[in-house]
């Protein structure tokens, strides 16, 4: 599951901040995700490509 909101994250389906807030449980497996896809989390919950 975290894998799958990870990649809505990434095509801005998604936003990081209200997925987080839903899903705590699954917060450190995104981070994960999109740190090893090099994005960048960014204050508006948005992400940017590294």
């Amino acid at each position: 599951m975290a894998e799958w909101l990870a990649g809505r994250i990434e095509l801005g389906k998604l936003n990081y901040n209200a997925v987080v807030a839903k899903y705590q449980e699954f917060k450190n497996d995104i981070n994960s995700h999109l740190s090893i896809d090099n994005y960048i989390v960014n204050d508006d919950g948005t992400v940017t490509k590294n």
